[in-house]
């Protein structure tokens, strides 16, 4: 896959190289809508939570409505994160949509979509990261992920919290 370069802001190049696959393992694995109002499971799939609710698996809808997938959750780098490398790679908790529709990744730096909206045939990027990214030096960037339905892009998610990171100097 070549290179991709993006414009973050006036001076601050970055460019995305081939996408990375892993994040670190100890972290929670998707998000789920629970079928409880808009309720968010982070962890392993189950079927049940500890107070007894269900969450909805693919295929699974208890609304009778077609639901936007759920917000995803930022990882890493953490939320005022500082000193980074300038080569940093972006990752979040995978979701599941709660009607079981297929998902992919928008991907925000500065509110500049870093997937331009089209990899490949397909609009945004699988996750659950994106990079390694080259950043530049002693800026500050704050970074959104955004999920949305395969089928219909138009279906999305809200943007996740915005958290923001520091790259070192030389």
């Amino acid at each position: 896959m070549g290179r991709m370069l993006v414009r973050a802001r006036a001076g601050a190049l970055l460019a995305t190289g081939a996408l990375a696959s892993a994040c670190p393992t100890d972290t929670p694995t998707m998000v789920t809508s629970g079928s409880t109002g808009g309720s968010t499971t982070l962890g392993a799939p189950d079927p049940t939570t500890a107070d007894g609710s269900t969450t909805l698996g693919p295929g699974d809808d208890s609304t009778g409505a077609d639901a936007l997938p759920p917000t995803p959750a930022l990882l890493s780098p953490a939320d005022g994160a500082v000193d980074l490398s300038p080569q940093t790679t972006l990752c979040w908790v995978p979701v599941l949509d709660p009607d079981g529709d297929a998902v992919r990744y928008r991907v925000f730096v500065d509110d500049i979509e870093l997937t331009q909206g089209v990899q490949g045939t397909m609009e945004g990027v699988d996750g659950p990261c994106l990079g390694p990214l080259q950043f530049d030096d002693e800026q500050t960037y704050q970074w959104q992920v955004q999920a949305f339905e395969v089928d219909d892009p138009a279906r999305q998610s809200a943007r996740s919290e915005a958290w923001s990171f520091t790259i070192a100097g030389d």
